[in-house]
């Protein structure tokens, strides 16, 4: 329960004002069913080759031809992968090739484009924890590309339906998404006034503290990094 004077705080008026665009969605082919050029490619390519040329950069000879039929699929997704926010090492860009692999392959199952995937859908891919997601997998997964896959949901799908998804880090995923400069700024304007009112108790059974988790959820679910967007009918909402 988050106290009256802390939406109040949030709430002051023009909050909400220009809010920050994530990822445009503008100018994307967002036809929910495949076309039939992407269907053949789709079923010519196991997840093996869907993350190999994903993970290396090229584009396999043999496959080129199938990679050119499932443009209007991959370029929405390179680009969204491209806005999050990490630190470019092997390790992140491997686990991005990963979860843009598992999209396309669920496209394939699906039979439709991840534009026509229902909520469900999308917990479908991303399963419903950690353990039981790359238990799933067919083939070796990062334990980094879970929060990948599920910032693409973000992005692409609109999903926010965390409650489904199990336990995950939902401060990792939006730092990924905001930025950690950003979600640092906004977690340390909240500590202040938190600590001020005594509620530096509101710890885990462990310890750790609960309030980065708890903000980067209500941020997330609003679909902004800002405190200010945090208005009175964003807390409705939540």
């Amino acid at each position: 329960m988050i106290p009256s004077q802390v939406r109040t705080l949030l709430s002051a008026p023009g909050a909400g004002a220009d809010r920050p665009c994530l990822f445009a969605l503008d100018g994307f082919d967002r036809r929910p069913q495949l076309l039939g050029r992407e269907r053949d490619a789709l079923a010519a390519m196991d997840l093996r080759a869907l993350r190999r040329q994903r993970a290396h950069g090229g584009i396999p000879r043999r496959t080129a031809v199938h990679w050119k039929a499932l443009t209007r699929l991959v370029a929405p997704l390179d680009q969204a992968r491209g806005v999050l926010h990490h630190d470019g090492g092997v390790s992140h860009r491997r686990a991005g090739a990963q979860a843009v692999a598992i999209v396309l392959d669920n496209c394939r199952l699906l039979e439709r484009s991840w534009w026509g995937w229902t909520p469900w859908d999308w917990v479908g891919a991303c399963s419903t924890g950690s353990t039981a997601f790359r238990t799933a997998q067919s083939l070796p997964t990062d334990t980094a590309t879970r929060p990948f896959l599920i910032a693409l949901a973000y992005l692409l799908g609109g999903f926010t339906d965390y409650q489904h998804l199990g336990y995950f880090n939902r401060s990792y995923l939006a730092e990924l998404l905001f930025g950690p400069e950003t979600m640092e700024t906004a977690m340390a304007e909240v500590a202040v006034v938190a600590d001020r009112w005594g509620y530096r108790s509101q710890n885990r059974e462990d310890g750790r503290y609960r309030l980065p988790g708890v903000l980067a959820q209500a941020l997330l679910i609003n679909r902004s990094p800002r405190l200010e967007d945090l208005t009175t009918e964003a807390f409705a909402r939540l």
